[in-house]
């Protein structure tokens, strides 16, 4: 929640809109000379009186500021960005709310394979494929959540059933009590399972011994989903986004669907 009458960075407005998209109907944004770049004053709306003059709110007229943006405005650009499949890094943010403030439209971006928060896949939940049932028995859920923590958990039983890339359906089907908890699946048989005894996710191909992926499952989902958004022709785009995430070198990293 963003406190009117305050300053706020952008980073704190873009998290307040991604966790409420309906967060904008109460507030608007305001800036002008003495502002910190990258920061804007939230407050009320003006009031408009009989004759149609607005007052702004005390303290924008304190500090001199001007109308930039509704809250609603700045929902709709942030959310359009995220719609676009842009990265929703302050830069791009402030870029495209300028750009609406002087063009009323949208900034139109080309999309950039990135790695999604966990809260901005379960948001997206619905444009991921639905190949299998969905439902998880109450006893999984809980299992699921005991090992891996309620947002992790949480997000795996929200894609359950969906392909996150042609490669890699979520199936907590085969959730069972050995060191290998089964957590997605291809069409062609591999299988991604979380082992118990350090929380890494491990790769078979078949028959094949397990491959450690050296990351857990939250970072697994991000990476499952940034593999869809690259496709099999940006595997380079593909592991310079991926990097950071790794606990070694990208080069001595394996990712078996690439292989």
């Amino acid at each position: 929640m963003l406190e009117t009458g305050r300053t706020h960075p952008l980073a704190d407005i873009i998290d307040t809109v991604l966790a409420d998209p309906t967060s904008g109907s109460g507030w608007c944004l305001y800036s002008g000379p003495g502002m910190t770049p990258g920061e804007y004053l939230v407050d009320e709306y003006p009031e408009v009186g009989d004759d149609d003059t607005e007052t702004y709110p005390p303290a924008v007229r304190e500090r001199g500021l001007d109308y930039f943006l509704s809250g609603q405005m700045c929902e709709d650009v942030i959310l359009n960005l995220d719609h676009q499949g842009a990265p929703l890094d302050e830069e791009l943010c402030a870029r495209a709310l300028r750009f609406y403030s002087e063009r009323d439209t949208f900034l139109p971006v080309e999309p950039v394979p990135h790695l999604r928060t966990l809260s901005r896949i379960v948001g997206r939940v619905g444009e991921y494929p639905a190949i299998t049932d969905a439902h998880v028995s109450p006893v999984v859920r809980l299992r699921v959540r005991k090992l891996l923590g309620r947002e992790t958990a949480d997000t795996l039983v929200a894609l359950q059933g969906r392909e996150l890339s042609p490669d890699i359906r979520i199936d907590l089907a085969g959730w069972t009590d050995t060191p290998y908890r089964l957590v997605a699946v291809s069409g062609t048989g591999d299988t991604w399972a979380v082992r118990t005894t350090d929380g890494h996710v491990v790769f078979r191909d078949g028959a094949d011994a397990a491959v450690d992926l050296r990351i857990g499952v939250e970072d697994f989902l991000r990476v499952a989903d940034l593999w869809g958004q690259c496709g099999d022709a940006d595997t380079g785009e593909f592991l310079r986004a991926v990097a950071p995430l790794l606990p070694v070198p990208v080069e001595q990293w394996t990712w078996p669907c690439r292989l």
